[in-house]
């Protein structure tokens, strides 16, 4: 019974969060792509839920860039938060080119992230929520017989 209480509740959720990352990164993959410069690179240390005790920090990037005539500063680097390990973090972000381009918001410029979203990540939570649906459904049927 505990079992079915959790995949109630988890299922929807997940296939929900799931549903929505996808509607948000094809939302985002539509809109241009503007050169951006980057001025600063680097890793910071994070409290945001997720990760490892050893994978606590995020790039953390600033850049510049003009979008009708007008100029633009972000620190967004991606739609979805990544936590590494300080090294790693601060070895992707050493490595990312000091001019690039960036996905931006055509109505609202100061929205705008350096890296795509993955659809795979939203296929793959996706996919888990539906998963657990389906097991809620084999769940209450073998609850019945």
């Amino acid at each position: 019974m505990g079992l079915i209480i959790i995949l109630a509740i988890l299922g929807p959720f997940i296939t929900w969060s799931g549903l929505h990352l996808m509607k948000k990164a094809n939302h985002i993959l539509k809109w241009p792509q503007i050169e951006v410069t980057l001025i600063k690179k680097g890793a910071k240390y994070t409290d945001k839920p997720g990760g490892s005790r050893s994978a606590r920090h995020e790039i953390d990037v600033t850049y510049n860039f003009d979008f009708d005539g007008v100029k633009y500063t972000n620190t967004s680097y991606s739609f979805v938060t990544t936590l590494y390990p300080e090294e790693k973090a601060i070895s992707k972000a050493e490595n990312l080119p000091d001019i690039m381009k960036a996905y931006v918001n055509p109505n609202d410029p100061n929205d705008s992230f350096l890296v795509a979203p993955s659809l795979i990540f939203a296929y793959i939570i996706t996919g888990l929520g539906i998963s657990f649906l389906v097991g809620l459904t084999v769940l209450i049927i073998q609850a019945q017989f």
